[in-house]
């Protein structure tokens, strides 16, 4: 077990209260070597917990999907560090929508990419309010509080297992 008071990882939540086309949740970055076992781990929790049919929003979502560094998330401020790079600590983020305009990008080699398909690409889900005036609890997290809770039970379980998988 690593030494107490060792920081052991990071699970970043950003965007996490709204998407604006699409109910699904993104954990990032899945092309760093030090986060691969997390982003397995967490998609694991959600593949363990997803309803058996697309529809209203439940406990979990229905559709999750992992892709590359985007570069817009905090978690980098972990994973770039020499403490994280030696260590091979995870740093991921765990996200509803990113940026203001949908995209997709290439899939991480040897990575899950989307649940619902076996595509080269990933889906991104975005946030017609993103940095703006309208970025407001009444347009987005109040309209959609279920990506804030998906967010919360997929890292605290995903937590919950890395710990238990250390040595």
């Amino acid at each position: 077990m690593p030494g107490e008071g060792e920081l052991l990882g990071v699970i970043n939540y950003d965007q996490a209260g709204f998407g604006s086309g699409a109910d699904q949740i993104n954990v990032e970055p899945d092309d760093l070597e030090g986060n691969v076992a997390l982003v397995r781990l967490l998609v694991a929790v959600m593949a363990d917990h997803a309803p058996k049919e697309l529809g209203a929003p439940g406990e979990f979502p229905a559709r999750w999907a992992t892709n590359k560094s985007l570069g817009g998330t905090d978690s980098y401020c972990f994973s770039g560090s020499e403490y994280f790079r030696e260590r091979r600590r995870p740093s991921v983020t765990v996200f509803a929508s990113a940026w203001g305009a949908p995209a997709s990008h290439p899939r991480t080699r040897g990575m899950p990419g989307e649940s619902w398909s076996d595509a080269e690409k990933v889906s991104v889900d975005y946030d017609a309010y993103y940095h703006s005036s309208g970025d407001t609890p009444e347009n987005t997290t109040d309209k959609e509080p279920w990506n804030v809770a998906w967010c919360a039970r997929v890292g605290l379980l995903g937590a919950a297992r890395y710990l238990e998988a250390l040595p």
